[in-house]
């Protein structure tokens, strides 16, 4: 079996800790090596150990063994995520067994697709995107690196998420939209026009969020 540890300490964590055992219920493949963690995780699994904070595991890098970060935040993600490469661990693909996925549906390293996520046909995801639970993902679209849907989140066909863009439980994006690298889209928003790189929208339909 293939060692794998996990960047993160929270729920989103355990949540990808339960996805791996769901895996290995079809076919044994991973053994969860422990996760990583600025502190000791106030609710850890018996079948996890906590190994260290980041820095320290990085200093002394357990051998042969694939990682997942299991951090909601793009950004985290997008920092970790070198680092660990560099240490020479090598990222894992996890992809629940209830996913669905249709003809020609590519899913880059390090990439997390939860439980009851639909992917239907010609999709691109790239490398260490989050898909939560039970998002949508239409024909012919596109999901940059450290992107990041929560739950609920429903993309129409031909949409495109640029790098690092995070989508807030529930959001909805209509077909053809693009949403630009690292925005911001709210829970619950709809987006019916192009959200430039960089801003907050929030609202049905999303519009620009203002202070």
């Amino acid at each position: 079996m293939q060692s794998l540890l996990l960047a993160g300490g929270g729920g989103l964590a355990r949540e990808i800790a339960q996805l791996v055992r769901d895996l290995n219920q079809l076919e044994p493949r991973w053994r969860l090596a422990g996760l990583s963690a600025p502190e000791l995780p106030a609710r850890l699994p018996p079948d996890l150990r906590w190994l260290g904070p980041d820095a320290q595991v990085l200093a002394d890098p357990p051998p042969d063994t694939a990682f997942a970060i299991a951090l909601g935040s793009p950004a985290l993600r997008r920092r970790l995520a070198p680092a660990y490469e560099q240490a020479g661990l090598r990222p894992a693909a996890l992809v629940h067994p209830s996913a669905r996925a249709g003809w020609d549906v590519s899913v880059g390293a390090g990439t997390l697709i939860c439980a009851g996520v639909t992917l239907t046909t010609s999709i691109r995801i790239g490398q260490h995107v989050l898909i939560n639970l039970h998002c949508t993902v239409g024909h012919d679209a596109e999901i940059g690196d450290f992107a990041a849907l929560a739950p609920g989140v429903h993309l129409s066909g031909g949409v495109r998420i640029g790098a690092g863009a995070e989508l807030g439980t529930g959001a909805v994006v209509l077909p053809g939209i693009e949403v630009g690298e690292n925005a911001v889209v709210g829970a619950g928003a709809v987006v019916t026009r192009p959200v430039p790189p960089g801003e907050i929208w929030t609202g049905i339909p999303a519009r620009a969020h203002r202070k």
